[in-house]
């Protein structure tokens, strides 16, 4: 009886894997929490504000050249006056610009609209007699035994689709104020970045003040790599997004394709994605080509020029435009896209993959960091000895 209950007592399951997993279960979850917590107050107080500060960077960073190739041509001590000038010269001509051009696209965007509406009206009388076709087909050609089921599916789901359509309509409705808020709000992207532009230092002077003195060294370091990084990302999509744009456009226009300066919009506009934006902004051309149809087999052409313009872009442009600061891999840029449009929205699929380029470079730099420290040689024992203070016994 002795022995069995030492053979018991050997036997009873130790709690010490559950006291050693404790610990990191509890922290794991609190990070968690955290992490959803702030999600949440960022989400409601803080992306917009967070937006139109991105925005004013972005195109701090597409004027600042000119900025400072026209504050060179002034005398030095007339610098801080003629940085004020350069910015306004150039939003007087960003505003006369915006005119001119909104004035000619929206005339041209209404012509286009009209050939679109023209088109799909005359495609429209298509439709009844190919649903009649696909009908007769359907309810001639099938047994009942299979269009039971199916009509079965397709009746539930128009019954469990129905009574959603009001509140998505709602929603989307409630979604168009906010966006109008938001323009009201942009107002103040232009502003924003005045002073980025005009009075740099001070801004980054009294930023600096908030910083501890020990990290100040360290933060104009890795600030100066993520600005250079931002920038180059910044200035090399807008000459992408305008290639795609006059690319697209010009080809649509020769073939004759109806709304050709609306898709070169929207095909340059969407190359700002990096890897699905190509993809998004060739959708619907695809879709007008197929619909007007200039010639036989004009589909399987444009999709050859889309697909050879996307690899001139991401092979040969984008290599020599953007150079290698990302050097990031297809599947982090994908799951980056997915999470800045999850934080905000298009803007935040932008501005997604040179925030891992910046994540990477910092992570590189405190890798050198340490490996510098750990090639340091130690000081010898007798000069420790010497710095070393005594200590009372």
């Amino acid at each position: 009886m002795k022995g069995r209950r030492v053979y018991s007592e050997q036997r009873q399951p130790s709690s010490a894997w559950y006291i050693a997993w404790l610990r990191p279960a509890v922290i794991a979850l609190a990070i968690a929490m955290l992490l959803f917590l702030g999600y949440r107050f960022f989400e409601e107080y803080l992306s917009i504000p967070v937006t139109i500060i991105l925005l004013a960077i972005i195109l701090t960073y597409l004027l600042r050249p000119l900025v400072e190739r026209m504050v060179r041509l002034t005398a030095t001590r007339y610098a801080p006056v003629a940085r004020v000038f350069a910015v306004l010269i150039l939003y007087g001509l960003i505003g006369w610009g915006v005119y001119r051009i909104g004035a000619v696209t929206v005339t041209t965007l209404q012509n286009d609209v009209t050939q679109l509406q023209n088109t799909w009206t005359q495609k429209r009388e298509q439709i009844p007699g190919q649903y009649k076709r696909l009908s007769d087909w359907y309810n001639n050609t099938l047994p009942n035994w299979v269009k039971q089921p199916i009509n079965d599916v397709v009746g539930k789901e128009i019954k469990a689709t129905v009574p959603g359509v009001l509140p998505k309509i709602m929603g989307a409705a409630r979604k168009a104020f906010e966006w109008a808020g938001l323009l009201i709000e942009l107002i103040f992207v232009p502003l924003v970045a005045f002073y980025l532009l005009t009075d740099a230092s001070r801004v980054r002077e009294q930023v600096m003040t908030f910083i501890p003195v020990r990290y100040r060294e360290s933060v104009v370091h890795y600030a100066g790599g993520m600005d250079g990084i931002l920038r180059q990302y910044v200035i090399g999509q807008l000459l992408l997004c305008v290639i795609a744009w006059v690319v697209v456009t010009a080809a649509l226009l020769m073939m004759g394709i109806p709304g050709a300066l609306l898709l070169g919009i929207v095909a340059g506009l969407s190359r700002a994605i990096p890897v699905i934006g190509p993809l998004i902004g060739g959708v619907p051309v695809l879709a007008a080509v197929l619909i007007d149809n200039p010639w036989p087999g004009a589909l399987w052409w444009v999709l050859a020029g889309y697909i050879l313009l996307h690899l001139l872009e991401s092979k040969v442009l984008m290599p020599r435009i953007l150079g290698d600061q990302l050097g990031i891999h297809p599947v982090l840029i994908i799951i980056s896209l997915l999470l800045g449009y999850e934080l905000l929205g298009l803007l935040g699929m932008f501005i997604a993959p040179p925030a891992v380029a910046m994540i990477r470079f910092t992570l590189q730099e405190r890798r050198k960091e340490a490996e510098s420290a750990a090639d340091e040689p130690e000081p010898p024992a007798e000069l420790i000895a010497i710095t070393t203070p005594d200590t009372p016994a």
